[in-house]
């Protein structure tokens, strides 16, 4: 008579925790945790922290780069835009529930937008040798600042007219030499550069 083997299969047993929670070893057992979901109909992964005391990154990724020869990618979100509302966000960090900090499309334009919804409304960019503000207020004006009181320039872009101010004892235009000589007048200023004359409000 003619034998075979037949392997016996793999483990077995019950899913731990309750539908839509990932599956993980815990302690030799199947686990599962009502912070770790997956929707398979919207193929959506949630993942929700604790409340910790000491430093617990709710997400931690690492990876080695090794070729010079290739540029590396470290984090993709590719997004298909069928239709979205303007308002759509790329990403969104929240506090305490709300908007603080967020990148989308702008409303008239393919390009990236940035939102700060913190009190101060301002972007800050800095490193140990000081920092830079950006901002606009409620009426259009915008701002860079070294801090809250030091306004380095400011301006006020419309149609119709067009407000720039600034700060501080010098001014320098870099970028083109002066074509012609700057004409002043009574409270403003004229300068001409690379052939376009631009007129300078001055006011106090």
């Amino acid at each position: 008579m003619s034998q075979y083997y037949i392997p016996s299969g793999g483990g077995g047993g019950s899913p731990g925790g309750s539908d839509t929670q990932v599956q993980f070893n815990d302690g030799g057992a199947f686990g599962g945790s009502a912070g770790l979901t997956w929707d398979k109909t919207n193929k959506v992964l949630a993942v929700a922290g604790g409340a910790v005391t000491a430093s617990h990154p709710v997400l931690s990724l690492s990876q080695t780069w090794n070729n010079a020869a290739v540029a590396f990618t470290g984090l993709v979100f590719n997004v298909t835009n069928t239709a979205s509302d303007v308002g759509s966000l790329f990403l969104d960090f929240q506090k305490g529930g709300s908007s603080y900090l967020a990148f989308g499309r702008a409303p008239d334009a393919d390009e990236p937008k940035i939102i700060s919804n913190a009190v101060s409304g301002a972007l800050r960019f800095g490193n140990a040798n000081g920092a830079m503000r950006i901002l606009a207020d409620a009426g259009g004006t915008t701002f860079i600042q070294t801090t809250q009181s030091n306004v380095l320039f400011s301006g006020l872009f419309g149609v119709a007219a067009t407000t720039i101010g600034f700060s501080g004892t010098n001014i320098n235009f870099v970028s083109q030499a002066y074509t012609a000589t700057p004409t002043v007048g009574t409270g403003y200023v004229v300068m001409q550069v690379a052939g376009v004359n631009y007129k300078f409000i001055v006011s106090t």
